[in-house]
């Protein structure tokens, strides 16, 4: 995308062994992608007007899929994140 929009000049290129940052895409974007690798640090300030992060997927891949692995691993109940439940903690 770099090279596309001809900002080469302003942010370095992505090399082998560069550490890297993702960002999930949302659909309906211009280039039909979904996901943007870029530099800590570097996010272009030009894709800002053409690519929304998706937040939702972001933190499903993020926050719940390894809270999933954890909580399968040390055989908790399942649970849903997005609801709130109010309990006291000494009946853990």
């Amino acid at each position: 995308m770099i090279k596309k929009m001809k900002l080469g000049k302003k942010y370095d290129d992505i090399r082998l062994g560069d550490k890297v940052r993702f960002c999930y895409i949302e659909d309906g974007n211009p280039y039909k992608i979904n996901c943007i690798a870029y530099k800590p640090g570097q996010w272009p300030k030009e894709f800002e007007q053409l690519f929304k992060p998706d937040y939702r997927k972001m933190f499903n891949k993020l926050i719940l899929d390894p809270l999933k692995k954890f909580r399968e691993a040390t055989k908790f109940e399942t649970f849903d994140p997005s609801k709130q439940v109010l309990f006291n903690i000494c009946d853990l």
